[in-house]
């Protein structure tokens, strides 16, 4: 008999919403019986459900409501709790799921080795990490492996950059591109420099950071264009049109986005957050923003390319709904 599996995910729908989503509906062909809940008004609903089903859930319950729970821990409760939004004040149930789950997901081990509590439940800890859907991008993959990627031999430039401005610790970091970019332009001043930002924000925090990003100096050869939050169609399309996508950040365990610039075989960059330190291959990790100026100006795109390609195969979605399923029928 087919069993009832219940993913209760955030309620904004970001990036946890979005591959647990994923993951939901692709287990639908296996599994018939699967809902997705992304309302309080269902998560205390679900705290009651038949003893039977399968919880998987991005949210901290109360208590144990069934009797294969599996709490999904995706940020740094220690940090995001800080936010104030009921979602994130329930944050501070994390350490008792963790002891009441029957298992802990994390997507990789970062998490493992910054939290503190996660230790003592090693045993309970599963690590399945983020994936991405390669036919997704299997046109575009084509079209990004006959570019032209050494930066020295191109007249204009473009650089892509996808974040959100939710809130400080994570937006403040569009000020290091800022200051990347800017530099690499006036350096470079012979070639047109164009910097795409998708992104979605608190419109408040966002007027905050964008005051701040102005008083960088935007030399005339960059061009920056705020493309606000973007449709899956001009989403692909910028993976398509950009040479080298760029992100920084000290709060994100694994970003979804350097996934999508994976599958589109473009060029990856990023800081040297530990997480990424994980995910990525060394030439993709820049120290510091000389390092990222430096390695855009030198480094050998087309062979950033082939590496990001080769690092991206352990992420698809076969292997990681493998792992789901292995969970599901024989709890491991």
């Amino acid at each position: 008999m087919k069993k009832k599996i219940i993913f209760v995910l955030p309620k904004t729908k970001g990036g946890a919403y979005q591959v647990y989503s994923q993951v939901a509906n692709l287990l639908k062909e296996k599994w018939y019986n699967i809902t997705i809940e992304n309302s309080i008004k269902w998560w205390l609903k679900t705290h009651f459900t038949d003893k039977n089903n399968i919880v998987f859930s991005v949210i901290p319950f109360l208590f144990k409501p069934v009797k294969n729970f599996y709490y999904i821990l995706v940020w740094n409760y220690l940090m995001e709790r800080k936010k104030k939004s009921l979602w994130t004040k329930l944050l501070y149930l994390t350490p008792y799921n963790i002891n009441y789950s029957t298992k802990t997901i994390l997507m990789n081990n970062y998490l493992l080795n910054k939290i503190p509590v996660l230790q003592k439940y090693k045993n309970k800890i599963k690590i399945i990490p983020n994936f991405i859907d390669f036919n997704r991008f299997k046109e575009i993959n084509k079209y990004n492996l006959s570019k032209q990627l050494n930066f020295k031999e191109l007249d204009t430039v473009k650089i892509l950059t996808i974040t959100w401005f939710k809130f400080y610790d994570k937006a403040r970091w569009i000020l290091n591109l800022k200051t990347v970019i800017s530099k690499l332009s006036k350096k470079n001043s012979n070639k047109k420099i164009i910097w795409n930002i998708a992104w979605n924000s608190d419109n408040d925090l966002f007027k905050q950071i964008k005051n701040d990003f102005d008083k960088i100096k935007t030399p005339s050869n960059l061009t920056i264009n705020w493309l606000w939050w973007i449709n899956e169609k001009e989403l692909l399309n910028q993976y398509k049109e950009n040479d080298l996508f760029l992100y920084w950040t000290y709060l994100d365990v694994f970003p979804t986005v350097l996934l999508e610039a994976w599958a589109s075989w473009l060029p990856v960059l990023t800081n040297n957050f530990e997480s990424f330190k994980e995910i990525l291959p060394q030439e993709s990790i820049c120290i510091s923003e000389e390092e990222m100026l430096h390695k855009i100006e030198n480094l050998n795109l087309k062979k950033l390319q082939k590496l990001n390609i080769k690092n991206s195969e352990k992420y698809s979605k076969e292997k990681v709904i493998k792992q789901f399923t292995n969970l599901i029928e024989n709890n491991d």
